[in-house]
Parts: structure tokens; sequence; C-alpha cells
């Protein structure tokens, strides 16, 4: 973590700019989440950072983060803070027993989530943070793999696809090494765990109303580039069907119902009770 307090409830952040100031202290920093007295981390690995003790119960002990999580946070709230917004940097909130990666203005609850946790803990993350009237903002910190026409997205990267008017649905994730932030924008289903879909590369070196020009640039103009891959994924479906179609029960029934695959409409639309519908 990069937060700590002092005996008079004093807090510090670590950064590379202070850490001679904050060496030169010899009163003890505590956790603002337990209480519990930290070390002082500054070594060539990782960035200067404060560190639980050996054998804490701290859920919030910084001693399994990741460089990359460690980065993003610090990349994030220097950015937002050069931009004049009100930073507090993993702010720990007492009332839901949470520590939010970052806190804006007081209204909103970044967080950068590398590591996969079960959706149960996000759906639980985010409604206690609507129970305080915040508004919750997930950045997924994970590679999302891409193959010659789409993307791959595990069941966990799936939980962080959300929906808007300039973007149909899409998926935000952060690159701290790049300072940039991608959107990979109007998803379409391609079947199993893949998605066509466009990227918009948002880099940290323009503002956030340069971002938003840039997103609202695509509002109302669903692109059409990857409608031929879909027509090759469709002609790759009827090749294996054919193929395989005395094992496949649908392709028996399309058979005595007189229709052929290929001629089948390319999007079929069926009402869902779970699942995304794209």
């Amino acid at each position: 973590m990069f937060t700590a307090k002092n005996r008079q409830g004093d807090y510090f952040t670590a950064t590379q700019a202070n850490i001679s100031h904050l060496k030169a202290k010899t009163d003890p920093f505590f956790c603002p989440a337990c209480g519990e007295e930290l070390i002082l981390k500054c070594g060539d690995i990782k960035l200067p950072h404060f560190a639980h003790k050996r054998g804490t119960r701290c859920r919030f002990s910084s001693e399994g983060e990741t460089k990359k999580h460690l980065l993003g946070k610090k990349e994030l709230s220097r950015w937002l803070l050069y931009q004049g917004f009100e930073v507090q940097l993993e702010s720990f909130l007492q009332t839901i027993n949470r520590q939010a990666d970052l806190l804006v203005n007081g209204k909103y609850a970044v967080e950068f989530q590398c590591s996969t946790v079960p959706p149960s803990q996000l759906l639980e993350r985010t409604n206690d943070y609507l129970s305080k009237k915040l508004i919750p903002i997930w950045l997924l910190g994970q590679d999302i793999v891409k193959n010659k026409f789409s993307y791959a997205f595990s069941n966990f990267q799936l939980c962080f696809i959300r929906k808007s008017e300039e973007l149909g649905y899409y998926l935000l994730f952060f690159q701290p090494e790049k300072r940039r932030i991608e959107c990979i924008h109007h998803l379409a289903h391609a079947g199993s765990k893949y998605f066509f879909g466009e990227r918009l590369v948002l880099p940290l070196a323009i503002s956030i109303k340069e971002m938003q020009l840039k997103i609202q640039a695509v509002k109302g103009h669903r692109r059409k580039k990857y409608q031929p891959h879909r027509e090759i994924e469709r002609e790759r479906l009827c090749y294996y069907y054919a193929k395989y179609k005395s094992r496949s029960h649908f392709m028996q029934e399309l058979y005595h119902a007189g229709f052929s695959l290929y001629h089948l409409p390319l999007h079929v639309y069926a009402s869902l009770k779970r699942g995304h519908f794209l």
C-alpha cells in the first residue's frame, strides 16, 4: 500500500519524491485499516510503499500486490491529480470495511483489478460501494487475448463488459506500463468465448475530456470491419456441422425441416434468462 498514518492521525503517501523525507522520520507508521505498524519499503524492484509485517491478518496487506497493481494505482492517481481531481489513494471506508484503490472527488470508487476473483466478490464490492452512494468504476488489469479476427475473454473478464449509448457493449482495461487505457467496443459475440470488436486506445497523455471526445466520435457508428470475419466464421461452422452431422441433433432437425445451415440468417436472436445478449 502507498498510504499510512502516524499516531496523530496524519496521513502520508509514499512516492519517489518524498521517500527521503519519510525515511528520516523516527515515528512509526500504521495501517489506516487495521492499525498495525507498517514497514516502509523502497527497494529496486517495487515502487516505494508501506507493507505489513509478517504474520499480519489484515485483509488489505500489500504483500500480495504485484508491481503492475502498485504501478496502476500510482499512475491513475497521478493522472487524475494533474487534472485537478480530488484523489484519495487507498481510501479505507470504515463503515463498509472496504478499501478503494482510488476515491475520486468523494464520489467515484475506482478499482484496478489485476487478479482473478470469483464474480460474487465483484458483485459484493460493487453493492457495498453503491450502499455508500459511491459510483464504482472497474478497470481490468489483465491482458486480452486476440487472434486474427476476434478477442477471447475468460469468464472472469466477461464480468467487466458494460454497455453505453456511444460504445455499445464494451470492455475497459488499463496498461500502466504503457500508460494507457484501452477500450474494446461494439462487441459482437462470435461464439463460445470469442467476440468481434474494435479497439480504442486512450493514452494517459490526454485528459478525461479529450478521452470523452474520442468516445463520442464513435457514438451511433457501429462499424462493420468485423462483418467479413463473421462470414468466415459461419463458413467454418457450416463445414464443421456438415462433417459431423450424424452426431448433431441440430443438423438432423435442420435436414428434416428442409433447411441448409449455410442459408440460415447470419444473426439469430433468442431470449436468454442469463448471460450476455449481443
